[in-house]
Order: structure tokens, then sequence, then C-alpha cells
């Protein structure tokens, strides 16, 4: 794990998202849904980790434990901070709030003046809006299904963006 590294995260860092199925992947046509990148509550951030403070393991093991009964781990997709941004995301450095090496993606940000009431549905115009980012986002996105998802290390290729 490397030390001391800044906040701002560069265009150019890659960060990694956990993907787990059902909610992330649709194993029977082999791709990232909408929900590897999509909250409940637009304007909270969608977790991911920074390749430049941890490892690949360090992802896998992190990303591992999010599963449970309900959903289970199965790869880890990368996607450039420069990416996020082009698709009008926002990316932040949030280890005060979880732990050193996370970053939150934000699909709806305060630029888009909207806040969300939590319960209520989302305006077509902000589902709109989200859509059309997560789709630019995911086609920015590598998706790397885990070749032995059982094991602790990371056994698949380098962990690049599209």
């Amino acid at each position: 794990m490397a030390e001391d590294v800044e906040k701002v995260i560069n265009d150019n860092e890659n960060v990694v998202r956990g993907i787990c199925t059902p909610y992330h992947y649709d194993s029977r046509k082999g791709r990232l849904k909408k929900g590897a990148f999509k909250q409940k509550d637009p304007t909270r951030g969608v977790s991911t980790y920074r390749t430049i403070i941890l490892s690949a393991d360090n992802c896998k093991q992190r990303a591992k434990s999010l599963g449970n009964a309900d959903k289970q781990y199965v790869g880890l997709a990368t996607v450039a901070a420069g990416a996020v941004r082009s698709a009008n995301a926002a990316i932040e450095d949030t280890r005060e709030a979880m732990f050193y090496g996370h970053a939150d993606i934000f699909i709806v940000t305060g630029a888009d003046g909207y806040e969300h009431e939590a319960g209520e549905p989302l305006p077509p115009e902000i589902s709109e809006l989200v859509d059309g980012r997560i789709d630019a986002i995911l086609a920015s996105t590598n998706f790397y299904l885990d070749p032995q998802p059982e094991a602790d290390e990371w056994q698949g290729p380098g962990l690049i963006a599209a």
C-alpha cells in the first residue's frame, strides 16, 4: 500500500470497482449492468479503490468482502478518473469517510442542482441524466471477470482502464 498519496485524483489515475452478481454483472450476457455504477440515491457516491494506493490484491480482498448471500463477488472493473469526469460525473478521494485508498464516483453532482429526498422516485430528467452518465462511464470501463474468485490474491491481468 502506497503511503502519503495526495487526495487529488489525476485524470490518468485508474480506480477499481468491485463487481458482484446479480446487481452489477449479467452473467448470461457477459457484461456489466448499469447497476455497477448506480446508487439508489444518485447523490451518494459509488465506492471505488484507488490503484495508486491499493494493489490489485487489496482491491480484490475489499471487493470480495462485499459479497453475501444475495450477491456474489465476480470481478473488478477499472476506469480512469478522466473518463468519469468526461461523463460529467465527479470523483473524489473519500479516505476520511471510509479508508485510505477509497474514492467515490458521484453520478449526480452539486452542479446539477438536484437534491434527492430518500424514498422519492427520480424525476425523468434526472433518470435520463444518470443513465447517460453511467453509459459513458461503462463505455470507458474495462471489466475483468475473476478467473479464481475463491482465491485471496488477484490472478487476473493487470488492472488498466479502457
